[in-house]
């Protein structure tokens, strides 16, 4: 496998073997995914684990999931997937990369509107329950959401587990502030 970001969990350029460096084709794309998709896969490039049975394998320390594989993919190949993404590792700290990084590994990314999360006047953020059960898994501030207004949409990840899931919002003064401010 590539470099990995100092230990933490690879990006998505590294799980697929590519230069975040450096531009790469629809196709080149594809074609890293399905070589990375092989090289991982445990029944195309098996471990053998001298402590068991011989025939038995066993994934290796180097082996990436499949769905992290498939979510790299899929968000490398989508232009505004990219694009928020690449702003991602440019603009966090090491310390949140590896947390958001950590996290983003298990596909499962929902569309919601803004105006389906629940608004928390106290607080002042949208919020909404997963399906893993932490019932302020998702959070977004007016701040959040204020830095993407050009795009009309944020990624946001799940307190409790691996998912994320994207909020769509339309970049309208009045849908910008809770409810029921006026």
């Amino acid at each position: 496998m590539s470099e990995s970001t100092h230990g933490s969990s690879p990006d998505h350029y590294n799980v697929l073997g590519l230069n975040k460096h450096v531009a790469v084709t629809p196709q080149q794309l594809k074609s890293a995914y399905h070589k990375a998709l092989l090289r991982h896969h445990p029944d195309k490039a098996p471990r053998r684990d001298s402590t068991l049975p011989q025939g038995k394998q066993v994934a290796g320390p180097d082996t990436v999931s499949i769905d992290r594989l498939s979510l790299a993919y899929q968000v490398l190949s989508d232009p505004k997937l990219k694009e928020e993404y690449d702003r991602l590792l440019a603009t966090t700290n090491f310390a949140e990369r590896s947390t958001l990084l950590g996290k983003a590994h298990h596909a499962g990314v929902e569309t919601v509107d803004l105006e389906d999360m629940d608004y928390d006047d106290d607080q002042q953020f949208w919020r909404r329950q997963c399906r893993c059960g932490d019932e302020r898994a998702y959070e977004v501030t007016e701040t959040e959401l204020e830095g993407e207004q050009s795009h009309g949409e944020i990624y946001v990840g799940c307190k409790g587990c691996s998912l994320f899931i994207k909020v769509v919002f339309e970049a309208v003064e009045e849908e910008i502030k809770g409810p029921d401010s006026g």
